[in-house]
């Protein structure tokens, strides 16, 4: 079982089916200027991802002294059915240029790309409430007849059987805050220049430049703040880069490299979702607060 404070022991049982598909294409071209010495290479990749995870199943039984139950300290039964589907277009443009300076090989090279990924991903989660059932430690009795809340109807008309039975929450009514749209907009541009300062110093020089631009569509999870399409990031940074490479020998390089770049939240990083792992018992829970893009 768990450790969640208290010391007990436990099984659990698993069932659970998942679908994943991956679709990609990739389109690409090459022109190149012998006269001029110019070259344009440029690659255009769409994508589309999907992930489909039905009516998972996981029941927890506490074992104490030959007695089983089911309660907060194992956690009690649910149902999930998530949905993933994601969207990514990847595209990418260079120029290059050689010619010579004092005799040495030396070369420019510049261009730009354009990133766009949406993705739309949804949590239904059913938590089960037991009450005076008794147990066996086969998952299926939780939904036998003679097991459901109430057996004499909705609303129920025995009062005895308010306190008996198996029933059900949603959290995701009336708005389900494990449900999101999340878009990125990425524009980049860059400039290198690849040249000899002495004869055997080579020099690489260069700067990116990238915005990214992340929106979200979702409600936390006290449904509370409600986000439509609103940006959750938005940056505009310059990656500069050097590499020095000084030939020792035929044999031997001495090279001296430096380069900036960053690390970004992934979508469901900068989300509100709450996504739970059956198997290991963890929580993920992302990290979108109102800050987030400061």
């Amino acid at each position: 079982g768990n450790d969640q404070g208290s010391v007990f022991d436990a099984f659990q049982h698993n069932l659970a089916y998942g679908e994943r598909t991956l679709t990609n294409a990739l389109l690409a071209g090459k022109h190149s200027f012998p006269t001029s010495k110019w070259t344009i290479e440029w690659k255009v990749s769409p994508t589309r991802s999907i992930l489909y995870e039905p009516d998972i199943r996981f029941t927890r039984y506490r074992v104490d002294q030959g007695n089983l139950t089911i309660g907060t300290e194992s956690g009690f039964p649910e149902r999930i059915w998530r949905d993933l589907e994601e969207v990514n277009l990847g595209s990418v443009a260079h120029v290059t240029k050689e010619f010579d300076i004092n005799d040495n090989a030396a070369k420019l090279q510049f261009g730009g790309g354009y990133t766009f990924k949406e993705r739309d991903y949804v949590i239904y989660n059913y938590a089960l409430n037991l009450r005076s059932v008794p147990l066996t430690g086969d998952p299926n009795e939780l939904f036998w007849d003679e097991n459901l809340w109430t057996l004499g109807g909705y609303p129920p008309t025995d009062p005895a059987n308010n306190t008996k039975g198996t029933t059900y929450e949603a959290r995701f009514i009336p708005n389900n805050p494990n449900q999101f749209n999340s878009k990125v907009n990425a524009y980049s541009a860059y400039v290198q220049f690849d040249f000899f300062i002495v004869k055997k110093l080579k020099t690489i020089i260069g700067v990116r430049m990238e915005n990214y631009v992340q929106r979200y569509t979702g409600t936390d999870q006290l449904l509370t703040r409600v986000l439509d399409n609103d940006v959750v990031l938005d940056d505009l940074d310059f990656f500069p880069t050097l590499n020095l490479i000084y030939n020792i020998n035929n044999r031997m390089n001495l090279r001296f490299s430096f380069a900036s770049t960053i690390a970004r939240p992934s979508f469901k990083e900068l989300s509100y979702a709450e996504i739970y792992d059956p198997i290991t018992g963890r929580t993920f829970v992302g990290g979108l607060f109102e800050d987030a893009n400061r």
